[in-house]
């Protein structure tokens, strides 16, 4: 084993890139091929006949384009993809797919409070009127999210009134905050990606309870990566029936 990496870059060398000789595909292939026997008596008719008939049905499938086939079914984690329009919060209509039961609870006063400002200072449309609020308010430092809260809220109420477009209504709906009414879930499908909280994801090998999250530093304005293990999937209700999907991380 101690020349195992001399001998590797001598055959490299000599043959070339390994994919020119490399027999795992050729195994696989012949595997496949052995899975086609039907008479042991004959099996090299049986697997020129299971060779055709995949054939057939290969060709047959790239035209049938109403049937669920395998060049046109969606992947094992398609999260939906994301349907909204311009005048939609995008925030509303994220990508995302809840996987097993949903179970009901009930969120405490500041843990919504947490989650609601949370939801609009990553909301792009709230951006505006996080700008025009802190231009008016700059000498507001303590309880500035609980300000802008309410701030926002009167601000959407009054727009409300005059405007009755698809986007006031939902900024109408994201204003009024999430209902104290909320599910958990244990996993779910995001980005092609399938995430298992940290209680269920101990019992299984592939771990995927991981993540990630991108912040800003104050001090020198670069990007810091935070990372955590998130610990439940939360669905926030809000009027109008929309919602709103949160990690919650550890």
């Amino acid at each position: 084993m101690i020349h195992l990496a001399i001998h590797l870059a001598g055959e490299a060398e000599i043959v070339g890139p390994i994919h020119y000789w490399w027999m795992y595909p050729i195994e696989r292939w012949l595997y496949f091929f052995k899975s086609l026997i039907g008479n042991r008596a004959c099996p090299e008719c049986s697997i020129a006949e299971g060779y055709i008939a995949n054939e057939c049905m290969t060709l047959c499938s790239r035209y049938l384009h109403r049937i669920n086939t395998k060049f046109n079914r969606p992947e094992g984690n398609y999260d939906g993809g994301l349907a909204t329009s311009n005048e939609d919060l995008s925030i509303f209509y994220l990508p995302g797919k809840n996987l097993g039961a949903k179970v009901s609870c009930e969120l405490e006063a500041n843990e919504l409070e947490q989650a609601h400002i949370y939801i609009l200072k990553n909301c792009d449309k709230v951006i505006p009127y996080l700008q025009e609020f802190a231009q008016n308010h700059i000498d507001t430092v303590q309880n500035s999210d609980q300000e802008f809260i309410e701030w926002f809220k009167d601000m959407v109420a009054q727009l409300h009134k005059t405007d009755n477009s698809r986007l006031i209504e939902n900024l109408f709906s994201l204003s009024r905050g999430p209902t104290k009414y909320s599910t958990y879930s244990n996993c779910y499908i995001l980005n092609g990606h399938k995430f298992h909280i940290e209680d269920l994801d101990q019992m299984l090998r592939t771990k995927n309870c991981g993540v990630v999250v991108v912040g800003e530093n104050d001090k020198d304005s670069e990007n810091v990566y935070y990372c955590g293990i998130f610990t439940d999937v939360i669905e926030l209700q809000f009027i109008s029936n929309r919602r709103v999907i949160l990690f919650r991380c550890t």
